[in-house]
C-alpha cells in the first residue's frame, strides 16, 4: 500500500462512516436540498458539519464528485441552520442565500452562482437578496484567497 492509496482509503472510510450515521451526508445532496426547500425540514449543526466533512474528505481523496452539487447542498444546510438562528426570517430564503453564498465562496463566480440557483428555484421575488449574497460572499472570499477554486486547479494542472 502506497501513501496515496492509504490516504484515499482513509478518506473513503470517513465518507462511508458519515453515510452510515446519516444518509443525508453522502451523495450530491439533491434530496437534502429538496427537503430543506420544499418539505419544510431544517438543518442543524451536525448535518452542516457532516456535509462539509463528507465533501472535504471526498475531495481530498481525489474522488470525482464535482464541486457544484456538494457546495450547493452544504450551502443549503448552512442557510437552513442560519434560518433557525435568526427567527422571523424566511427559512427558504436563507437556504437559497446559503446555497449562493457557499457556491460563490468556493468557485468565486458570483454571477454564475446567483443565476444557477435562480434558475433551479425560480424565486424571482428574491432577486435582490440573492444578488447581495453572491456579492458579499465574493468580497468575503477575497479575504481568504484572492483566486477562485478553478483558477487554482488550472494552475496545478498546467
Amino acid at each position: 500500500f502506497g501513501t496515496g492509496l492509504t490516504w484515499a482509503l482513509g478518506c473513503g472510510f470517513i465518507v462511508a462512516g458519515l453515510a452510515v450515521l446519516d444518509s443525508r451526508l453522502s451523495g450530491s445532496g439533491s434530496q437534502l436540498m429538496n427537503d430543506l426547500l420544499f418539505r419544510g425540514q431544517q438543518s442543524d449543526g451536525t448535518v452542516l458539519a457532516g456535509r462539509f466533512g463528507s465533501m472535504t474528505a471526498s475531495y481530498l481523496a481525489g474522488g470525482g464528485g464535482g464541486i457544484f452539487a456538494p457546495s450547493l447542498s452544504a450551502g443549503a444546510c448552512l442557510g437552513s441552520w442560519m434560518g433557525v438562528l435568526f427567527h422571523g426570517v424566511s427559512s427558504n430564503l436563507m437556504v437559497l442565500l446559503g446555497m449562493i453564498a457557499f457556491l460563490t465562496g468556493v468557485t468565486r463566480t458570483p454571477f454564475t452562482s446567483f443565476v444557477l440557483v435562480l434558475e433551479m428555484t425560480d424565486r424571482h421575488s428574491a432577486i435582490f437578496p440573492m444578488r447581495v449574497a453572491a456579492l458579499a460572499a465574493e468580497a468575503a472570499g477575497r479575504f481568504i484567497q484572492r483566486r477562485g477554486f478553478y483558477e487554482v486547479m488550472k494552475d496545478r494542472f498546467l
